[in-house]
């Protein structure tokens, strides 16, 4: 071999050796790189959750302090303020994630009151006697007999009518008509209620009558009538009063969650058992200026025409609003611009200047008593998130981004809400797939509705008990609904055991803190409840809620509750305990049939902040 030759075969191993050489120190240096890379991502790692308890947000790597799991790395993502997330559209579609735009739109609020006829005030007249007198002759021998304007009602025999017949016929006799004795003399007898008929037979007979009638004052039928043929009235003693029941007044009670929707002159329409089918009209006269501590409520009177004697006083009805809202969730007044006004009678309206029909006094102008035109902002009930007494939407930014907001709610106008405040017009809402949207921010850690709503309620409301501030919206649609049987409403239990299923929706986030007895009760009542949603007729939910209430009573006695004091009653023909919020007994098991059957068995008070 030429050295050439191996010259240049010793370089090409050389060159090899080299290669190998290089490899083998590379494929072990990149297990220690990759160490390295995973130490230092370990080591920039800052906040560390649990997959099973995403509200958990650690600085540390380490175990779950609820269920004790190892945790996982938290991604950052993109620098989103906490309340927002970017979800691509592929997920948004996927989701079947919804929207609608924020608008502002007229919208009515359906109130229901209930109550019971009376007579109108203004047309009752009372008999009374001016004089001692006997009554000779009666001829309304009960009560409830109708009468017309100048029917007879007695004949009467008064020594002191009598006697000033006498003086009249001799100062007639004497000095004749016109003479200051004459006129002195009839006078009297005037004002001893005495008919001009009785006059008349003194001057044309030339002799007293020794009786006079008694006569009705006005149309309507006979009440309380206190006597009877020859018996003895004093001076100034009733004999009887006239009821005219052509106008009737409806006393109905109003809730105070009622009454920013009402206002004077508002049309009603009432309806009674006594009369199915048939509705009345009526407008509101009244709404008294307090509220009964007892019952919790508010005197509404509504003026009713009754010309056809269709209805009766003493009859229990039923009352229904539809109320225009402005954009704080309150009812609309109507217009009453240019029209006139009867200060004693305000159920006098007329469209000019002119007087009373019942007191004759002068019409006095009335101004718009509207405060606001604007329409209130409306969004779908499905786009809320409820915890408490708040509510959570979510609303779509560009990107796609979702937004988290707390919101103030007024009434539910059928599937809609009134926002009060939270939310801008024209903004695009969530109006289905909002849960979805809230588990994603959940499992990022960031807030939601088991974290953002919970810390704005805490700086308002008492603090309660695991569970407290959850039932807070069960109990108040049990009461909601316990008012609606006791007041026969039937129209509204649909929609009130809607809310009461939702209610009883349990945040997972509870179900670590709240002890095993209240979460046992939570799960029986839950239990219970299905019956309640599976039923038709109000009296099989009213057979289904006794076993409800009892352990509703058993969980608010454990868990405590805010607001108002609450009333745990119990009616033993029915067998059944119930809580409401009046003192004042509402039987929700027998409702208006016998509404004030049952005993109070304690006064439960609110949980002291």
């Amino acid at each position: 071999m030429k050295p050439a030759q191996l010259k240049s075969i010793t370089l090409v191993l050389v060159l090899l050796g080299g290669a190998f050489s290089l490899g083998r120190c590379t494929q072990e240096s990149e297990p220690h790189s990759g160490s390295q890379s995973a130490e230092i991502e370990t080591e920039e790692q800052s906040s560390w959750t649990c997959s099973m308890h995403p509200q958990v947000n650690l600085p540390e790597m380490g175990a779950c302090p609820i269920c004790f799991m190892d945790l996982i790395p938290l991604e950052e993502g993109q620098a989103l303020p906490p309340q927002q997330i970017e979800i691509s559209p592929e997920a948004v579609a996927l989701a079947e994630v919804e929207t609608m735009e924020v608008k502002r739109q007229s919208a009515q609020v359906k109130v229901d009151l209930v109550g019971k006829l009376g007579p109108d005030l203004t047309y009752i007249s009372e008999v009374n006697l001016l004089s001692d007198a006997q009554i000779r002759t009666l001829h309304i021998q009960y009560d409830g007999i109708p009468l017309r304007e100048g029917d007879h009602l007695a004949e009467l025999y008064s020594p002191e009518v009598f006697n000033a017949g006498q003086d009249l016929l001799l100062a007639l006799e004497r000095s004749g008509e016109q003479s200051p004795l004459s006129r002195s003399a009839l006078r009297r007898l005037k004002l001893l209620g005495v008919p001009d008929s009785y006059v008349e037979s003194i001057r044309t007979h030339k002799k007293v009558p020794e009786t006079y009638t008694l006569r009705s004052p006005r149309r309507g039928f006979v009440d309380q009538l206190q006597g009877h043929t020859g018996m003895w009235l004093k001076k100034g003693q009733r004999l009887c009063r006239i009821v005219d029941t052509h106008h009737l007044w409806a006393r109905l009670e109003a809730y105070e969650k009622d009454l920013p929707f009402l206002h004077y002159g508002q049309t009603v329409h009432i309806s009674t058992d006594a009369m199915p089918g048939l509705r009345f009209e009526g407008q509101v006269s009244y709404i008294a200026p307090t509220l009964d501590d007892r019952t919790r409520t508010t005197l509404v009177r509504v003026n009713l025409s009754n010309d056809g004697h269709d209805l009766k006083p003493g009859l229990l009805v039923r009352a229904q609003l539809h109320v225009d809202i402005d954009e704080r969730g309150h009812g609309h007044p109507p217009i009453l611009q240019g029209r006139w006004i009867s200060p004693m009678h305000p159920e006098i309206i007329k469209d000019g200047p002119g007087q009373c029909d019942i007191c004759g006094m002068d019409l006095v102008p009335l101004e718009s008593n509207r405060t606001s035109t604007e329409f209130p902002m409306l969004v779908p009930r499905t786009s809320l998130l409820m915890t408490g007494r708040r509510a959570l939407v979510y609303v779509q930014k560009p990107g796609p981004l979702f937004e988290g907001r707390v919101v103030d709610l007024g009434p539910v106008v059928g599937d809609q809400v009134v926002i009060l405040s939270g939310l801008q017009e024209g903004e695009l809402v969530v109006a289905k797939g909002a849960f979805k949207i809230d588990s994603s921010m959940q499992i990022l850690a960031k807030p939601s509705m088991m974290s953002q709503i919970q810390e704005r309620e805490a700086l308002q409301a008492p603090t309660l008990s695991p569970l407290g501030v959850e039932l807070e919206s069960l109990v108040k649609t049990y009461l909601d609904l316990q008012e609606a049987l006791s007041s026969d409403r039937e129209e509204a239990l649909s929609e009130l055991l809607q809310q009461l299923e939702a209610s009883l929706e349990l945040s997972p986030h509870l179900l670590y803190q709240a002890s095993s007895e209240n979460l046992r009760l939570h799960r029986e009542l839950s239990d219970l409840a299905g019956p309640i949603f599976s039923v038709d007729g109000m009296e099989a939910i009213r057979e289904q809620l006794k076993a409800f209430s009892v352990k509703l009573i058993q969980l608010v006695q454990s868990t405590g509750h805010s607001g108002a004091e609450l009333h745990h009653m119990y009616c033993s023909m029915a067998d059944g305990h119930w809580l409401q919020r009046s003192p004042e007994l509402a039987n929700p098991y027998y409702g208006s049939s016998m509404l004030r059957c049952g005993t109070l068995e304690a006064t439960l008070q609110p949980r002291q902040p």
